[in-house]
């Protein structure tokens, strides 16, 4: 079914309304994309500079496929080298079913620009037998050749026996760009992609934005940037979500947020026994081992007579990184959980703890 390009020509004046080569040439510098499903997305109210569209699937080739007497494909539009293709209405297709085993149908448009006085554009179908893969013949490039032809794949159909549409491939899982917007943007808020970064007053290193960040990455690698985690963290103990250290060198920094455990809401009440819990593991140790004391008090009435209780939990951090409570549990301790927050500054190139 012929289709109409950009190129079309009159007939009866045997001229083309439109000198393609030049508007193609245009197109093609101003998308930055050879060749592609065009996406016809429209204006969302949601942004008055059109940074935010809104996607119109009936616009982009919809295809209804359910056997081999039922192939529709809907309007769209596509680019080759900068010549646009259109359709605005549905075009249906009939095919035939393998005798025996799996048979593959190719949907494809075709840029056919051999003569020279008119441009053609056809949607076509194409039995390809048993074989999935499908080379198009004609891949020549519309600019350098102004009679060559274009053939751009849009489905691939998977038929059986019956005759029954069983999958279907999209251009592009066939290897097909959807273009969405320009490639390239001098002057934008948003584009896709751009390749330069000026990052020097002089200009004299201007290089890549990959191989800028590749750069700054690299440095922060060897200046030795990095987040300490903590593994296994018990969250009766450390409130991990407060809980920030870093590494800088040989210099850990941030804090460690301890808290009084209140396991099941009893706090530490139980008779009095000595406790000691593994309670995380650092991802980086202290040089040496050292201990952060916290004594936490509370009050309760008990027989009209108040009552003060005071607990001593004592976190120790190993040079292995593995962080341990211990403390002795109370009688009538029934304390709720509180935090602590620990400054932590550790120098492990001059062996001493800061803080």
């Amino acid at each position: 079914m012929q289709i109409s390009i950009a190129a079309a020509g009159n007939a009866d004046t045997n001229v083309n309304l439109i000198d393609h080569r030049y508007q193609a040439e245009a197109l093609r510098q101003l998308r930055g994309i050879d060749c592609g499903v065009l996406n016809n997305s429209f204006y969302s109210s949601a942004s008055d500079v059109g940074l935010t569209r809104t996607p119109n699937a009936s616009f982009m080739w919809p295809l209804t496929a359910s056997n081999v007497q039922n192939i529709t494909v809907g309007r769209g539009m596509a680019t080759a080298y900068g010549i646009d293709a259109k359709s605005e209405s549905d075009i249906s297709f009939t095919a035939t079913a393998p005798s025996a085993g799996t048979k593959y149908l190719f949907i494809y448009l075709q840029w056919d620009l051999s003569n020279p006085t008119e441009g053609k554009g056809d949607l076509l179908l194409h039995d390809n037998g048993s074989s999935a893969t499908w080379t198009p013949p004609y891949q020549d490039n519309l600019i350098t050749n102004p009679i060559g032809k274009y053939q751009m794949p849009l489905y691939r159909l998977t038929v059986n026996t019956s005759g029954t549409v069983t999958a279907t491939a999209n251009w592009t899982s066939l290897g097909v760009l959807t273009v969405s917007y320009p490639l390239r943007a001098q002057h934008a808020n948003h584009a896709e992609q751009a390749d330069y970064a000026e990052y020097c007053k002089d200009h004299q290193s201007d290089g890549t934005i990959h191989s800028r960040l590749v750069g700054i990455t690299n440095r922060l690698d060897t200046l030795g940037f990095s987040q300490v985690s903590i593994s296994g963290a018990n969250s009766d103990y450390i409130d991990t979500a407060n809980t920030a250290l870093y590494k800088l060198g040989k210099v850990i920094y941030g804090k460690i947020v301890f808290k009084h455990p209140n396991i099941n809401g009893y706090g530490i009440n139980g008779s009095a026994s000595h406790v000691s819990v593994t309670v995380g593991t650092l991802s980086q140790a202290p040089h040496q081992q050292v201990q952060y004391k916290h004594a936490w008090s509370w009050s309760e009435t008990i027989s009209g007579h108040t009552v003060t209780h005071t607990i001593e939990l004592t976190y120790t951090i190993s040079t292995s990184g593995v962080i341990t409570c211990t403390y002795t549990t109370q009688y009538y301790g029934y304390s709720a959980a509180t935090a602590t927050e620990r400054p932590i500054i550790w120098d492990k190139y001059n062996n001493r703890i800061i803080y």
